[in-house]
């Protein structure tokens, strides 16, 4: 059975809550024009997979931070 790469499904989820956010937004926003809601869905979903590398990379960033301050107040 082959494994998905963890990368690929970081960018699977961050498409999927992106397109989820996109189409809220398309529709409280521009849910009277036509076909709006359905372009700022596909923009949603674009960027939250191309966002959610760096993403990441800033909450390992913040939360090693944080431990190194911890684990040196602790000692």
């Amino acid at each position: 059975m082959n494994e998905v790469p963890l990368s690929t499904k970081r960018r699977l989820i961050g498409a999927i809550i992106g397109t989820e956010i996109g189409a809220a937004t398309g529709l409280l926003v521009f849910g009277g024009t036509p076909l709006v809601p359905l372009l700022v869905t596909a923009i949603g979903a674009l960027f939250g997979a191309l966002l959610v590398t760096p993403a990441v990379r800033l909450r390992e960033r913040f939360f090693r931070r944080w431990l190194r301050k911890s684990l040196r107040a602790g000692a």
